[in-house]
């Protein structure tokens, strides 16, 4: 019997270690997985004629917002604007024909170097007269005020300047000067040019655009997505204190702008994103809280903007730990890590 149960002993122990080297061993494996990343763009509208989220057509409700802003500003005038006095003085017309004349007010007078005077009233001319005796003719003469028709002093000239009567032969009607004509100035003084206006313009509505900015930014609530390209701008008021060319040092302006924009809720727009990026997942993956994304403007109008929205994921394969840890037990690391490997 001895040697039986001796050999039952060993049996049994044999057995016993057998079982203490297949199932007291333990190992803890970790996995590391890298997550898959998926991007996905579409397109959604927000319409600030709808009240609710509507999947189909995929509209988002929009709600309009408006602020009225207004802006001054000065700046010196570069532009320059000749100006001075006209020259007057007085000239006798003579009258070589043989019969009287009428010279309306503003007939043009013209000097030999071609500068351009006008009368200042009307006035007749009598005849000439005279008789068969040559030392006896007359030509009729008649005195007038004119008026240089350009500023400077090239029209102050001297005594003695004879000029055309408008188209006038010079052998019947001409007209003299006997004294010196005087008054006539000219100096560059500073004026509002064109370059002044546009530029103000511009200056000021950057500025009035960003003051409605941040005063419609100041009007969004928590967990609400103002859509800053959706804004729209109109001039309410444009007031220059000077006009294009008006004589000043300088030029300001006083404006103000209405702007709009329509503003969108955050968990709405999470709902359309994550509803989309669902649609993307392959079955064997799950998503994971990382998503991220952005939109732009692709069109817009008084009530409606059109988003184009680009939205990254990032998915994690879905992994059957319990079998994955059956198929383990009991192989050699190598074996083991060729399995591992197979994975996704």
């Amino acid at each position: 019997t001895f040697p039986l149960l001796l050999t039952l002993f060993f049996l049994v122990l044999s057995i016993a270690l057998i079982a203490a080297y297949w199932y007291l061993p333990k190992s803890t494996v970790t996995l590391h997985v890298r997550p898959e990343s998926i991007s996905h763009a579409f397109e959604l509208t927000a319409n600030s004629q709808i009240t609710s989220p509507d999947t189909e057509k995929l509209e988002i409700p929009a709600t309009p917002i408006e602020v009225t802003s207004s802006e001054e500003k000065t700046v010196p005038t570069t532009g320059s604007k000749l100006v001075g006095d006209r020259s007057t003085g007085e000239v006798s017309i003579i009258n070589g024909t043989s019969q009287s004349k009428n010279f309306a007010s503003g007939t043009v007078l013209t000097s030999p170097s071609g500068l351009r005077f006008v009368t200042a009233s009307d006035v007749s001319v009598a005849s000439a007269s005279g008789s068969a005796d040559p030392n006896s003719y007359q030509p009729g003469k008649a005195v007038v005020k004119i008026t240089a028709d350009q500023i400077g002093t090239d029209s102050n000239l001297s005594a003695g300047t004879q000029f055309k009567i408008g188209s006038f032969s010079s052998l019947d009607f001409i007209a003299k000067n006997d004294a010196a004509f005087s008054g006539g100035s000219s100096r560059q003084v500073k004026a509002v040019s064109k370059e002044d206006i546009s530029k103000l313009r511009t200056a000021l509505q950057d500025a009035v655009k960003s003051k409605t900015t941040s005063q419609l930014n100041e009007q969004v609530q928590a967990g609400e997505i103002v859509i800053s390209e959706s804004t729209q701008s109109q001039t309410v008021t444009e007031s220059f204190n000077h006009k294009l060319d008006e004589i000043a040092d300088e030029l300001t302006l006083k404006l103000a702008v209405k702007a709009t924009a329509l503003v969108i809720s955050k968990d709405h727009l999470t709902q359309f994103v994550s509803a989309q990026i669902q649609s993307q997942i392959p079955a064997s993956y799950s998503l994971t809280d990382d998503v991220t994304y952005k939109f732009t403007v692709k069109s817009k109008n008084a009530q409606t903007s059109t988003l184009t929205i680009d939205a990254t994921a990032h998915l994690l394969p879905i992994l059957d730990v319990y079998s994955i840890t059956k198929t383990l037990a009991g192989k050699y690391p190598q074996p083991a890590v060729d399995f591992l490997s197979s994975l996704p």
